[in-house]
């Protein structure tokens, strides 16, 4: 099913936008990986998984979910729901299985959409999947107006590693946890201003 649904959106993708991608090599390709986008339109999911070989999960907010037969497709694309608002230990759950499992997560650490150029302070989940499961984090930039015909560009940094290991790990508390976040949305950010 995710393949297929991956074909089709990027013809859509191909006719709709001037689609580029940069730097797709930068996703391991096997073992777990963290995708951490800025997120600018519902479009954001399907323009990164169109822009990698590998199928992603992406984290979504569960309000989509209830949408009838939406939510079940989006279950098939292997997609999941978290509670936005609140820590959620299902999603956190969830999170942690695809990666032990060897799977690519996707998430929008800002937690909601924003205006695009303007990156905003994360929500410290993303730093705290990292940090619990040394997967390496692939920063991704989506930048476009996503207006008929305008260009779409997907930039896709290097991995960055948070491995921690024993009582580093255990110790690591919201300072932490802020830090690596800040440093996820800067490499964001650098791919956005071109750098």
């Amino acid at each position: 099913m995710y393949r297929l649904t991956r074909a089709f959106a990027r013809i859509l993708l191909l006719l709709l936008f001037r689609w580029k991608v940069t730097g797709a090599q930068n996703i391991p390709p096997r073992g777990p990986v963290i995708i951490c986008s800025n997120h600018i339109s519902w479009w954001d999911p399907v323009a990164i998984g169109c822009s990698v070989s590998r199928n992603v999960r992406f984290m979504a907010k569960e309000e989509l979910f209830r949408i009838p037969l939406f939510g079940r497709f989006l279950r098939c694309l292997g997609s999941f729901p978290v509670k936005r608002g609140a820590p959620d230990r299902k999603a956190f759950k969830n999170s942690l299985e695809i990666l032990r499992n060897g799977e690519v997560l996707g998430l929008f650490p800002e937690g909601t959409r924003g205006n695009g150029l303007k990156i905003r302070k994360a929500e410290p989940g993303a730093a705290i999947i990292a940090v619990r499961t040394g997967a390496p984090v692939v920063p991704v930039a989506v930048a476009s107006s996503y207006r008929f015909g305008a260009t779409l560009t997907v930039k896709i940094g290097k991995p960055m590693v948070f491995d921690m290991e024993g009582q580093e790990k255990r110790r690591a508390g919201s300072e932490v946890y802020q830090r690596i976040s800040s440093e996820i949305m800067e490499a964001i950010g650098r791919l956005l201003n071109g750098d």
